[in-house]
Parts: structure tokens; sequence; C-alpha cells
């Protein structure tokens, strides 16, 4: 063998060595820089593909396009695969039917799977409704055929959304999806990663390796792996269990904690000449008056109702010019005023947001309307205009008028 110039007869050779026979469901990805100088190796790589399977067997690829993401529409006849030249002349066989939902991870099938595979339509790229479901539930077959282990399992991922991994969060892409010529709005959901947050997945696939599961062998200079989908999820599921964060280890990141005096929602206030409509509103769906109390220097009477996790409180003024006054005057038809957050320590609270550069509205602390209870305000010009107020609920370590004990 010329390891520049491999010949289809050997890559043919190769894929029954990883263990690819006649029926089988064969995912596979790609890249055919691997393969050198082979003659023609689309026309070559495609024909020893569809030969190892045989006709009862079932050839899928990745048909990846994340235009729909950037408000692009989707055309799933038209809309190109762009992760790789072989995964775009698969995806133009006159028999190979494409997925379109969602329609930034599509695929392609040829065989006599391909229209029970097309059909499959999921909300989420990798959830249990998705084709990768579907693909382990048949305990389909992964090829990976000059590509690595961390570019082309796809698995990874439905992995990491089978798990809710902490450095992934849902982001809601919507846009429109041609089908035959049809043209529809649809919505669709991914577990984005966090743009702070890289990944490789080779240490953890090499494990995987030294386990037994992953038949390979060279072609040339092409490397060709070949393993089962259900041993891949029966390997990797402790693991994940155990560690969510073992594909992002694999870089050297170290997840740290973030230090926050913030210890959760206390409340969020409501201000509006319309406060007993929206009273009469809140307790019809379980919510009760839990406190309330007047505070003279700002003008103001709140009433906190409780009932769903978090307290609402309404915040009604009590002199003509108060700062409550004027902002009803101001905002007739913006009822939601601030939002507040517990503090485990008010002194600690105030140094560790100026240190972010965020300072006191006014400087001056406020007894609230429950017992022990003290707030304070934040300069709204330095969050956005949003109105922040710190609440520390100090037990019996302070009098009711806000000095220690």
């Amino acid at each position: 063998m010329n390891v520049l110039t491999p010949t289809r007869t050997e890559l043919l050779a190769g894929l029954q060595a990883v263990g690819v026979q006649p029926g089988d469901v064969l995912y596979v990805a790609s890249s055919l820089a691997a393969l050198g100088l082979m003659d023609n190796p689309v026309g070559s790589v495609l024909s020893a593909l569809r030969e190892a399977v045989g006709p009862s067997g079932t050839l899928v690829m990745p048909a990846f396009n994340f235009a729909f993401c950037q408000q692009a529409e989707f055309d799933r006849e038209l809309t190109p695969s762009t992760v790789g030249v072989l995964t775009e002349a698969f995806r133009q066989l006159p028999d190979a039917i494409r997925t379109w939902a969602p329609p930034y991870h599509t695929v392609t099938a040829v065989g006599p799977l391909a229209t029970e595979i097309s059909a499959i339509e999921a909300l989420t790229s990798f959830g249990g409704d998705s084709v990768f479901q579907y693909l382990h539930d048949i305990n389909a077959k992964q090829l990976l055929l000059g590509v690595d282990y961390h570019s082309g399992v796809a698995h990874f991922h439905w992995l990491e959304e089978l798990h809710q991994v902490p450095y992934r969060y849902w982001k809601k892409f919507e846009g429109n999806v041609i089908l035959n010529g049809q043209k529809k709005l649809r919505a669709f959901f991914m577990y984005a990663r966090r743009s702070d947050i890289q990944l490789n997945a080779e240490p953890a696939a090499k494990m995987f390796e030294q386990a037994g599961y992953v038949q390979q062998t060279m072609v040339g200079l092409c490397p060709l792996r070949a393993f089962n989908l259900r041993d891949f999820k029966q390997f990797f599921e402790p693991h994940f269990q155990q560690n969510p964060f073992i594909l992002v280890e694999a870089t050297g990141y170290q997840p740290t904690p973030i230090s926050s005096p913030v210890k959760g929602i206390d409340h969020i206030a409501i201000v509006s000449k319309y406060s007993s409509k929206i009273r009469r509103f809140f307790q019809t769906i379980a919510t009760q008056l839990a406190y309330e109390g007047i505070v003279t220097e700002l003008g103001v009477n709140c009433q906190y109702f409780s009932g769903l996790e978090i307290n609402i409180e309404f915040v009604d003024p009590i002199r003509s010019g108060s700062r409550i006054d004027q902002h009803i005057r101001q905002n007739p038809t913006s009822p939601l005023h601030h939002i507040a957050f517990e503090v485990t320590d008010m002194a600690a609270a105030l140094s560790y947001f100026k240190l972010k550069g965020y300072e006191p509205l006014d400087g001056q602390f406020h007894l609230g309307p429950k017992p022990y209870q003290r707030v304070i305000f934040l300069n709204p010009i330095q969050t956005g205009g949003l109105l922040v107020e710190l609440v520390v609920n100090d037990g019996d370590e302070y009098t009711p008028y806000g000095g220690k004990k």
C-alpha cells in the first residue's frame, strides 16, 4: 500500500476490519484530507461505504448548517451541509433524505431506514425525541473516518444535554423553514455552550478506547475508528454522573464558584396607581399578605405578599411629593419598580459592589417593614436603569432601629 494514495479496495478492507458489516446503521463523521491523494476520494468513499453496509444497511451523515441561528431561512432541499465535502456530496445523492428539525443539526440518510430517520422532528438537537437519541436506541455504529473524537462524535453533545451539564444553557432560535416549497415559521432550542468554556473530548475518548470499545485501523495515513453507540453511553454514563465537567476538565479548566454576598432574590417591588387592582390579581393566584409597614423617610407603605416562592412587594406613597409619588406620576404604565436581593452582611455587600463599580443611591440605610430588616439601594445609573435594593435580615444582631445590640 502506498500510504499517500490508498485505494477504494483498501478502504473497503479497512471498514470491514473495524467491524462495519452488511445491515449496519452507520453514522459517519469524516475528513477526506486524511486520505491523501486517493483517486476520486468522494466517489470512492461513498461507494466503499455503501458496499460495506450493503443494500440492507443504512448510512447516516451530519448535514449541519448553523445559518438558521443567524436568522437565515432553512430549505431542506437547498441549504448545504457545512461540515465537510463528503457530507455535502452525500446530501445530494438521489436517494438521500434529510431531516429538518432542528434545522442546524440535521442529518442525511440513505438506505432502508432513511425515510423513518428523515421523519424525526425534534425541538432540541440532542433531546429524547432527536435523531441522535434514535441512533442510540437502535444501537447504530459510529464511524470516524480521518477525524478525531472531539470533532466527529456528536453524541458527546447528546450526553451533555441528557445530563444537563452546568456549562450550557438553553437558547431559542426562531425562523423560516422551507419544506416542499412551503415556508413556515418555526422555533427550536439549543443547549448552547457558554462562551467562556472550551471543550476537548479527546482525553475522555482515549479512556473509552483503552477500555476496549473501539475497533480501529489505518488506511494509508487515514485512521478509521468504529464503536457501538450503546457501548458509548454505557461507558460514559457513570463518568458524566460523577463529573459533569469531564469534557471541560480535559483543557485544564477548573470551575470556580462565584463569590458573592447575595443569597437570593428577596422580593420584586410593584409601584402603581393601580396597585389595588394588581393586589387583587395576586390574591387570586394563592398569595397572601405576609407583612406590612411604613418607611417614613421614604414616604411609603410597603405590603409583602408571599406564596410563590418569592415575595411581591406593593409600595404605596403616604405623602405627596415623595420619590414613589413622583415615580407613579412619571411612569403611570410601568408597575415594576425594583428587584431586591437578600445579602448575608450589608457592610460586606456594599464593599463587594463598590469594588465592582456600583455605589449606593443615597448612602442611607432604611428600616424595612420586617423585624430587624435593613435595606439600601444601588444607583440605577450604574446598573443600566435597574433599581436594585439590597436587603439584610439580621435576626437579633440588630435592634429595630438599626444599631447593634
